[in-house]
């Protein structure tokens, strides 16, 4: 497993729009946009699944999933990779449920990742 720096949890925390990338049973990649993180420790991150039909098929079906977080503010960037585990009950699921229900979205999942690889852009920053 790879932790979270402070950088990159800065990054996520002030860039709320990733890109989850997803692929499906014949191989067939997916990108997805999502605005809705959270960090939960130094290795792991979570995310309402709301309307991507092919992201949630596919991370059920394949629980290995990139993100990518880009601040053009600081032309920096972050891909993350990880496992995913797709919730739909549970105290973290109702946690987001609630939080989202302020801005009248609904989840139909949660997506906790567990952070597996970190890469960095610029690679050297």
């Amino acid at each position: 497993m790879a932790k979270l720096t402070e950088q990159i949890k800065e990054l996520i925390e002030t860039n709320r729009i990733a890109y989850v990338a997803t692929v499906d049973k014949n191989g067939a990649p997916n990108v997805s946009p999502k605005s809705t993180f959270s960090i939960l420790d130094d290795e792991t991150i979570v995310f309402a699944e709301m309307m991507s039909t092919r992201s949630r098929e596919n991370l059920l079906n394949n629980k290995k999933v990139a993100i990518y977080f880009y601040s053009p503010a600081t032309n920096r960037g972050c891909q993350v990779k990880g496992v995913a585990e797709m919730l739909n009950s549970g105290e973290l699921f109702d946690e987001m449920a609630q939080t989202l229900s302020y801005f009248k979205r609904k989840a139909n999942y949660l997506v906790k990742v567990t952070v597996t690889e970190l890469h960095p852009w610029p690679p050297n920053a």
